[in-house]
């Protein structure tokens, strides 16, 4: 048994394939696909009618996972890897900047953004722990960026008693996350994307303390405090790639 078909959920279309399933319990399991399909196997002497029942039931939870597959970068990189040596390009709030390695006799792994250059300082330059002082700096100015925006972004949402606390996490999939405790998630290679797009994200996280989900309200949500909210959700799908470059 193998058979298509689709529904429309709050304006997306939910493609869903029945296949046969061994479950002896009689429990559909439901599956998203990469590419977006969703595979529902279907023991047997369950009609297909009750399948159909359980998309529509599920739909929220299906395109809360369509969209975190639309926002996530694309796995295979076209770049080659970073290499961490003088002159060498590092993105830095949507710019780029060259990597400057100065020796210094009394100074060991400090960077800095001066006059257009990312200059590390040190007396023992060493391309394999350049990353991490990099990374580092990163977090530091990442963390104060997000701060400032959840400060701003806050203000006006009367669902959020005060600021919430996040973590940064050096990771390939999300760019953001909100647990079901409300716990918020960074991911640490923002601080490569520009400054509009990370202002995306903070409020893209913000709006799922109200919705924990990605339904219709919960776009209004971000559309009402951000109406070309799509131009920074496309900036991640052609750009993740490069900012994921590592």
């Amino acid at each position: 048994m193998s058979s298509d078909f689709q529904i429309s959920h709050e304006g997306q279309i939910i493609r869903y394939r029945l296949t046969a399933g061994r479950s002896t319990r009689g429990v559909v399991s439901l599956k998203v696909r990469a590419d977006g399909l969703v595979l529902a196997s279907v023991p047997p002497r369950v009609h297909p009618s009750a399948v159909h029942r359980l998309v529509r039931e599920k739909a929220d939870w299906i395109c809360g996972h369509l969209a975190g597959l639309a926002e996530q970068p694309v796995a295979a990189s076209p770049y080659p890897p970073l290499r961490y040596v003088d002159g060498e390009q590092h993105l830095f709030l949507g710019r780029p900047y060259p990597l400057r390695v100065l020796p210094h006799d009394k100074v060991r792994d400090r960077l800095r953004l001066e006059d257009g250059e990312l200059r590390l300082f040190s007396s023992r330059p060493d391309p394999e722990k350049t990353p991490q002082v990099l990374y580092r700096w990163y977090a530091v100015e990442l963390e104060a960026l997000i701060t400032r925006e959840i400060a701003a972004l806050t203000a006006g949402m009367p669902w959020v008693k005060e600021p919430p606390s996040f973590r940064l996490k050096q990771v390939r999939s999300r760019w953001g996350s909100c647990s079901g405790r409300g716990n918020l998630n960074f991911n640490l290679h923002l601080a490569k994307a520009s400054p509009e797009a990370i202002r995306y994200v903070v409020l893209h996280e913000l709006c799922h303390l109200a919705e924990m989900n990605h339904s219709e309200r919960f776009w209004r949500l971000v559309e009402e405090r951000m109406p070309d909210w799509k131009r920074h959700r496309a900036y991640f799908k052609a750009h993740g790639t490069l900012l994921m470059r590592a």
